[in-house]
């Protein structure tokens, strides 16, 4: 089998993004195959023998700040989709359902109310539920809010109630035409279990050290002694289609990268803050060694209109500009 190095994301991150939402829970005697990778693997449920396959992959740096959601690193970012899910996720042009298999609107825009996926649960064994998805974004709003890198829905957001056992409602101070865009971005809206949190509603940051307390694929399974070595393993309570690996280990390997691809030792480098160039040249000309570059669109860049300026301070201006682009979206607050 050819050993694969690629440049953004591709196999792992993407097949896993894709694994659960939009389809359904597998039976426990059932075998769940991946659209993405084309290959069937038997679910943690059914406990029989898989093979344990297994998937190593270099990385520059440690998990040092840990899994919580608020923690915007390089590390964390490339993993969030294996471990954390939102309500909605974006996927070919339009949002489609994961955690919330349906949504409505209500007329003025204030509204929006999100009907939760039923028999799930985080892979702590807890159960994922309206009260979940409450107290998840109640504890986030604060630290978010105050930040628009991530949208505005935290800052618009008045309340969220949970409606009854399954069904859960964001009330919002004024129409906010991204509420969906927000809601789907794993980081940081991906929905952690209770045990992410102190009494108090602050981050438990030592607990997040060692758990990836999400509803996901994979979790967090074991780091070694020098915090060399990360270990991921399958959810056992993982409510959609098994991905292929049964595992994964992310090996910090901060300089030789490049002779431990060439040796063996490890399966992928993923992402352009770990390839340079040059090394992704040299390694795609190695037999054995495949590069790909994936077409997943990792970061969206955005223009920000300053309304103070005089003649932005013109809200025909700014009409004027947004409709003289394409594929650009603009807040008109």
């Amino acid at each position: 089998m050819k050993r694969k190095t690629t440049l953004i994301l591709a196999f792992l991150m993407t097949m896993t993004m894709l694994a659960g939402c939009g389809s359904e829970a597998q039976n426990s005697d059932s075998t769940a195959t991946s659209s993405e990778a084309g290959t069937s693997a038997e679910t943690p449920q059914d406990g029989a023998d898989s093979g344990n396959k297994s998937i190593s992959i270099a990385q520059s740096a440690p998990f040092s700040m840990g899994f919580g959601q608020a923690v915007m690193v390089y590390e964390n970012a490339y993993y969030a989709n294996n471990f954390y899910e939102p309500l909605v996720k974006y996927k070919d042009g339009e949002y489609v359902p994961c955690l919330a298999t349906e949504w409505s609107v209500s007329e003025d825009g204030l509204t929006y109310t999100f009907k939760l996926r039923e028999g799930v649960k985080f892979n702590d064994g807890t159960d994922f539920n309206a009260q979940a998805v409450k107290l998840y974004f109640d504890n986030m709003r604060p630290t978010l809010g105050a930040s628009t890198n991530y949208g505005q829905l935290d800052m618009l957001t008045t309340e969220v109630t949970a409606d009854d056992d399954y069904t859960v409602s964001f009330h919002l101070s004024r129409p906010y035409y991204n509420v969906l865009n927000d809601i789907s971005m794993v980081m940081p809206r991906g929905i952690l279990s209770s045990a992410a949190f102190n009494e108090d509603g602050s981050a438990n940051d030592e607990y997040l050290m060692e758990h990836t307390p999400g509803t996901g694929p994979y979790m967090f399974e074991s780091v070694n002694d020098t915090a060399t070595e990360y270990t991921f393993v399958r959810n056992p309570y993982y409510w959609g289609e098994a991905p292929d690996a049964d595992s994964f280990t992310v090996k910090i390997i901060p300089e030789t990268k490049v002779a431990a691809m060439k040796a063996g030792e490890v399966d992928f480098i993923i992402g352009s803050e770990t390839l340079d160039a040059a090394s992704y040249l040299e390694l795609s000309q190695s037999d054995g060694i495949t590069g790909e570059v994936s077409d997943f669109d990792f970061v969206t860049e955005f223009i920000a209109l300053n309304d103070d300026v005089k003649g932005l301070d013109d809200i025909n201006v700014r009409t004027a500009i947004q409709m003289s682009l394409d594929n650009v979206s603009v807040n008109y607050g």
